[in-house]
C-alpha cells in the first residue's frame, strides 16, 4: 500500500461491490449504494459503462477470464454476511 493511497485490493472489492449493485434489481444480489464512493477513475469509468446496456455482464466476463473467481467470491462472500445479518 502506498501512502496517502487506498489499497488497490480495498478498491478493488469496492468495485466488486458497486458492479453488483449496478446491476437491474431482478438479477443483482445485493445493493450496497455506497461502494461507488470508495473507487478511483478507472474503476468509476468502468461503472459508468457497467450502467449500460450490457456494460456489467461485459465487464464481468473480462474480469472472470483475466482473473477467475475473485469477483463471484466477493459478491457471494456479501450476500452470505447479508443474510446473516437479517438473522439477528
Amino acid at each position: 500500500m502506498k501512502a496517502g493511497r487506498p489499497s488497490w485490493t480495498a478498491e478493488l472489492m469496492a468495485f466488486f461491490r458497486a458492479l453488483e449493485s449496478v446491476r437491474p434489481a431482478a438479477s443483482r444480489l445485493f445493493e450496497d449504494p455506497f461502494a461507488r464512493h470508495f473507487v478511483g477513475r478507472p474503476f468509476g469509468a468502468l461503472l459508468v459503462v457497467a450502467g449500460l446496456p450490457g456494460g456489467a455482464t461485459a465487464i464481468t466476463r473480462v474480469i472472470e477470464r483475466r482473473w477467475g473467481g475473485p469477483l463471484g467470491s466477493a459478491v457471494c462472500r456479501t450476500r452470505f454476511r447479508a443474510a446473516l445479518a437479517a438473522q439477528d
